[in-house]
């Protein structure tokens, strides 16, 4: 007869196999997971670190500003840009402007760190829920990634990436640096970029100069922008005006008393109309000026501030004095046939500074359209003899050196002599050269420009800003060149 407590228990052995063969599962499974992890690990560092964008880039980053014109006391009386984008750092705007953005499209902007992972999951719901997209996930930091650096493709890869430089964009620029970056960049209806850009077209006013209405206003034409722009869709702008004073309300930005003073506040201003400030012609020649000196891509991206010598007064003055001058001849002229219709241009200069005071470019000139005072080529007649006289002094003459005024023997002329019309009224023989150049003596004019040399009197002219081709033969002296007025 066996004794039963020297046989081992089956059940315990039952017990260890299960035991090894959910350790060996188990080891199995950290073996698949972790090889799983490794290949994750090493995809998401080809496809999505590998190729980041240097955040670098954005430490002194603007995005496309408009070149502003500006008169001499300091109005801006043109703008040309890329983007309608006037660039105005934070702190100079009231502190409710950056708070309704916050408060309308990112509540949690100075909690998370640049992602905020509660926002997507809220965001998911509510779109679940509503069975379309009706909230977007993505933080102010994000939004400033997306727009700067990876743009818009419609990817997880893009926003993988938009996430992980949103933490470290966080870590390098700070929440201030990037909020100002967003209020400059975000797009706002009506081609405006920009809080400074909407608030001047919108409301006639500089930002730092917005109400708490206008605030909200604002913020709340972010996740549509063209299609609630107050000039599209007032409604639709005033009921989004009326979520964000919700929404700082909710935030202790304000009370319900003071939101409520801007509910029935009207949506826009109108807008100015009329005559423009600043002629056309004049501006089109800043406008190119700028672009020649800073290059067709940065003129109007870098936010050039300009300042021009236009004077308004003087400006209105010689525009009249041209429309009243092609009236009078076109007058002069009726019932001849073949007569073109009268043109005119003017420039008028502050003799003490060289500053342009004002530019007429024609009867009607269009804006960057074709300008007569600076393209249109006519002959300067005797205005091009101070050139002749300024290489005589140059040479050693002086004011009161006496010159011989009478008949001439040009060059190439079989002996022949010249005797101009001016030549018989009285100013023959010799006499002072201030006397000859007040009285606009040609002969005098032809004798110093033969004497010096034409080429001379042209080198002359070049450096002092004639642009045009001139001809060096004797007639050079009388203004036979064309030039632009």
């Amino acid at each position: 007869m066996s004794d039963d407590s020297t046989i081992p228990s089956a059940k315990p052995r039952r017990r260890w196999r299960l035991l090894r063969a959910f350790l060996k599962l188990t080891l199995l499974g950290l073996i698949l997971l972790g090889g799983g992890a490794a290949a994750g690990w090493s995809w998401f560092q080809k496809n999505i670190l590998a190729g980041l964008p240097d955040l670098s880039t954005l430490d002194d980053w603007r995005p496309a500003t408009a070149c502003q014109i500006l008169d001499p006391s300091g109005q801006t009386i043109d703008r040309f840009y890329v983007e309608r984008r006037i660039w105005v750092p934070m702190d100079e705007l009231p502190p409710f402007v950056a708070q309704a953005f916050v408060s309308s499209e990112d509540r949690r902007f100075w909690e998370h760190a640049g992602v905020d992972y509660a926002g997507i999951a809220r965001a998911m719901v509510a779109n679940w829920q509503a069975g379309r997209t009706v909230q977007g996930g993505s933080t102010i930091t994000q939004q400033v990634v997306k727009n700067a650096l990876v743009g818009n493709e419609r990817s997880y890869t893009r926003k993988l990436k938009e996430a992980v430089l949103a933490r470290r964009l966080e870590v390098r620029l700070g929440k201030p640096r990037i909020l100002e970056l967003y209020l400059n960049f975000v797009a706002l209806g009506s081609g405006n970029y920009g809080v400074e850009a909407a608030s001047q077209d919108y409301f006639g006013v500089s930002a730092r100069q917005l109400n708490l209405g206008q605030a909200a206003l604002l913020a709340g034409l972010v996740p549509a922008p063209s299609r609630w722009s107050p000039w599209s869709d007032p409604e639709s702008a005033a009921r989004r005006r009326e979520l964000v004073l919700r929404s700082l309300v909710r935030d202790g930005v304000t009370d319900p008393a003071a939101a409520a003073l801007f509910l029935d506040e009207p949506v826009s201003v109108p807008r100015l109309g009329g005559k423009p400030v600043a002629s056309a012609a004049y501006m089109s020649e800043v406008r190119r000026e700028v672009r020649r000196l800073f290059g067709e891509e940065l003129a109007p991206t870098a936010g050039l501030m300009v300042h021009a010598g236009l004077d308004p007064v003087v400006q209105d003055v010689a525009e009249r004095a041209i429309q009243d001058a092609c009236k009078a001849h076109a007058e002069r002229q009726k019932g001849q046939k073949g007569i073109a219709r009268a043109q005119g241009a003017a420039v008028a200069l502050e003799n003490a500074t060289g500053r342009v005071m004002a530019v007429v470019g024609g009867r009607e000139t269009a804006l960057e359209g074709f300008v007569r005072a600076t393209r249109a080529l006519r002959q300067p007649g005797s205005s091009f003899k101070p050139y002749v006289y300024g290489t005589a002094l140059l040479h050693g003459m002086n004011q009161l050196d006496l010159v011989l005024d009478g008949p001439i023997s040009l060059p190439g002329g079989n002996g022949k002599t010249w005797s101009p019309k001016n030549y018989t009224k009285g100013y023959a023989g010799k006499l002072p050269m201030r006397t000859a150049m007040a009285k606009s003596l040609n002969t005098v004019a032809v004798r110093l420009a033969l004497q010096y040399g034409p080429s001379r009197v042209a080198r002359l002219a070049k450096a002092m800003g004639v642009r045009t081709p001139l001809r060096t033969d004797p007639t050079m002296a009388l203004g036979s060149s064309e030039v632009t007025p």
